[in-house]
């Protein structure tokens, strides 16, 4: 479905495209990408609910299906190991009064729940990439500070504008 101001047709290629209307199809994009974060996280927050519960009727009442169950909605380890550092990794950033480096949320999650590093050989790196997927996802903004080092910060909302720059961590 073709994005374009009431009352005017697609635009063709060559065609100069006014500022408003790139205001206008900008402002939809991010509207709907806002609107499909908030919808994927309730049905992430869902789908843990039913995994929980279905878990736990099988714990409680068995039955033959009970290990094929159990397998069947078990998530994998690798996605579970994962999950937890990519949500210690949002936690940091959206409690952060100001954007931090790469070292700076890794620390911060090693003092506040070193078990969620400790499957990970470099925290560091493992930490870089959920930052950048965190971007990628338009969760965070990423900005250099004045010493040159790429910081993050938490997307408050698609309309905030980017983050201070701070000096430091």
């Amino acid at each position: 479905m073709p994005v374009t101001p009431e009352g005017e047709g697609p635009i063709t290629v060559g065609e100069t495209i006014p500022n408003q209307e790139i205001q206008y199809v900008l402002a939809v994009a991010r509207k709907e990408l806002e609107a499909l974060l908030e919808q994927r996280l309730a049905i992430l927050t869902r789908i843990g609910a039913l995994r929980r519960t279905i878990a736990s009727l099988v714990d409680t009442f068995g039955g033959a299906a009970q290990d094929e169950e159990r397998i069947r909605i078990k998530p994998r380890t690798v996605e579970a190991r994962q999950k937890g550092l990519t949500e210690a990794c949002r936690a940091i950033l959206i409690q952060s009064s100001e954007p931090l480096t790469v070292m700076g949320v890794a620390q911060r999650i090693h003092s506040s729940n070193p078990a969620v590093l400790s499957n990970h050989k470099n925290s560091v790196s493992s930490v870089a990439t959920i930052l950048r997927r965190l971007h990628s996802y338009g969760e965070t903004t990423s900005i250099l500070n004045r010493s040159g080092r790429r910081v993050w910060a938490w997307r408050r909302s698609t309309h905030e504008a980017t983050p201070a720059v701070p000096s430091g961590n």
